[in-house]
C-alpha cells in the first residue's frame, strides 16, 4: 500500500501562514462590508485615545488638575476646550447688559467707555436683555456704537421675572414695608428683587447666550478708567479661571438674615458639592459657623457660563429659591454668586483683575502697584482713591489669604 507523506518543517509553516493570510483577507472583507464591524470599532478607539491625549495636554497647559476634572464631572461643570473659538478665532465670550429703555444714556456711556478701553480691538459681541421689549431708539443707538460687533436684543421670559407660585405675595409685601421702615437699601423695591433673582438663577439660561462659554457683565452708568491691554476672555480661558472680580466688599446684613442658614442646610444635604480645596475661608472665618458678609461685587464679573449651568449650581439656586429669601428678604446675586464660587472652585480658579480699572457709583477700583499706568496716560483714575484700601473692602483679605491669583 502506498503511504501518503505528511508535510513537515517549512512546508507546515508555509501552509499555516497561507491559511492565516486567507483568514485575515476574509475577516477584513467582512469587517469592511459591515458598518458596525471591528475595523470601525478599532478606528473609533484610536480616535478616542488621540482625543484623550490631546485633552490631557490641553488641560495640563491650562493648569487644570486631575482633581479639577474629577470635581467638574461630579458637579456637572463643563470645561470648554482650549480650541473652542468662534468664527473669528476669539474665545466664545459675550458682553452682557441687563437694561431698560430708560437706561439708554447710561448704557451708551458704559459701552462707549468699554469700546474705547477694550473692545474696539476685539469686537466681541453684545447681548442686551430687558424684562420689557426694547424700543427701536434703544436698539438703533446701541447698534451704532459698535458697528463691528454682533449685537442682539433679548426679552427676559416672563417666568424668569415674576413670582413663582410658592411665594406668598402678601407676606412679601409686608416684609418690603418693614425694610422701608428700617431704611434698608432697595428694601421696598419689587423690581430690584426680580432683578437679583434673575441674575442669580436665570440669565445664563437665556437662549441668546447658548452659543457662548464666557460672559462679561456690564451695567449702565459704569466707567472703565484704564486701557485694558490684554483680552480678559482669553486670559481666563487659557488659565483655568472660572470667575473673576475687581471689587469685593461687605454685604448689608439686614438684606440676608437667613441666607447663610439656608446655605448651610444645602451643604449638609449636598456635601459632595463642596470642593476639598475651596475658597470658603474668604467668606467664613470659623469653619462655616457664620458668614462674614464678604462678597464679590457682581455688577462687574467675567466668568464661565458653564459654572452657573452646572448641576451643582442649579441645585444650589433651586434650593435657595424655594426658601423665598429673594422676596421675603432681599437676597442679592452678589452674595449668592460669591458663596457658590467659594465652595465650587479652588481659589486659583477665581481671579482678581487688578489691572481693570472700574467704577460703579459710589465706589471704584484703580490699579494698585502699577505706577506706570497713570504716568503712561492709559488711566484717568487716582490710585489714592482705590476702594481696595478702604475698610469696607474685602479685597485685602482675599489677597492676604490667596494672593492675586
Amino acid at each position: 500500500m502506498t503511504m501518503i507523506g505528511l508535510p513537515r518543517g517549512r512546508t507546515v509553516r508555509s501552509i499555516a501562514l497561507a491559511a492565516l493570510l486567507l483568514a485575515t483577507v476574509i475577516f477584513l472583507k467582512t469587517a469592511l462590508s459591515d458598518d458596525d464591524g471591528i475595523l470601525d470599532v478599532v478606528k473609533n478607539r484610536l480616535k478616542e485615545d488621540w482625543w484623550s491625549k490631546k485633552e490631557t495636554e490641553d488641560f495640563r497647559l491650562r493648569g487644570i488638575t486631575e482633581k479639577d476634572r474629577q470635581f467638574a464631572a461630579l458637579a456637572g461643570i463643563n470645561i470648554a476646550p482650549l480650541n473652542a473659538t468662534d468664527d473669528q478665532g476669539r474665545v466664545k465670550g459675550v458682553l452682557l447688559m441687563l437694561a431698560r429703555n430708560s437706561d439708554l444714556n447710561g448704557a451708551k456711556d458704559s459701552v462707549q467707555d468699554l469700546q474705547k478701553r477694550f473692545n474696539n480691538k476685539y469686537n466681541y459681541p453684545y447681548v442686551y436683555l430687558n424684562d420689557q421689549p426694547f424700543d427701536e431708539q434703544f436698539k438703533s443707538q446701541m447698534r451704532a456704537l459698535t458697528p463691528n460687533s454682533k449685537v442682539e436684543f433679548g426679552l427676559v421670559p416672563r417666568e424668569h421675572w415674576s413670582y413663582p407660585d410658592w411665594i406668598n405675595q402678601t407676606h412679601a409685601a409686608e416684609t418690603r414695608k418693614k425694610m422701608v421702615t428700617d431704611n434698608v437699601i432697595y428694601g421696598g423695591s419689587e423690581s430690584y428683587r426680580h432683578m437679583c433673582r434673575f441674575n442669580s438663577g436665570f440669565f445664563f439660561r437665556h437662549p441668546l447666550l447658548d452659543q457662548y462659554d464666557y460672559y462679561w457683565r456690564v451695567e449702565p452708568n459704569v466707567k472703565f478708567s484704564c486701557d485694558i491691554p490684554l483680552d480678559p476672555f482669553k486670559y481666563i480661558h487659557e488659565n483655568n479661571k472660572l470667575y473673576s472680580f475687581t471689587i469685593s466688599l461687605y454685604e448689608y446684613e439686614a438684606t440676608i438674615p437667613t441666607l447663610w442658614k439656608t446655605v448651610k442646610e444645602f451643604v449638609q444635604k449636598n456635601p459632595s458639592y463642596v470642593r476639598s480645596e475651596n475658597a470658603l475661608s474668604f467668606i467664613t472665618d470659623d469653619n462655616m459657623s457664620k458668614y462674614n458678609m464678604c462678597h464679590f461685587w457682581s455688577n462687574f464679573e467675567i466668568a464661565s457660563l458653564h459654572l452657573w449651568r452646572s448641576k451643582a449650581y442649579l441645585d444650589f439656586f433651586e434650593f435657595l429659591d424655594r426658601q423665598g429669601g429673594f422676596f421675603y428678604e432681599r437676597w442679592g446675586d452678589a452674595p449668592v454668586h460669591s458663596i457658590a464660587a467659594a465652595f465650587l472652585l479652588r481659589p486659583e480658579q477665581i481671579h482678581f483683575f487688578n489691572d481693570i480699572a472700574y467704577y460703579h457709583a459710589p465706589i471704584g477700583h484703580c490699579p494698585a502697584g502699577q505706577p506706570g499706568f497713570t504716568s503712561a496716560g492709559v488711566c484717568d483714575c487716582d490710585p489714592k482713591e482705590n476702594f481696595d484700601d478702604q475698610g469696607y473692602s474685602c479685597t485685602a483679605s482675599w489677597k492676604k489669604k490667596f494672593g492675586s491669583t
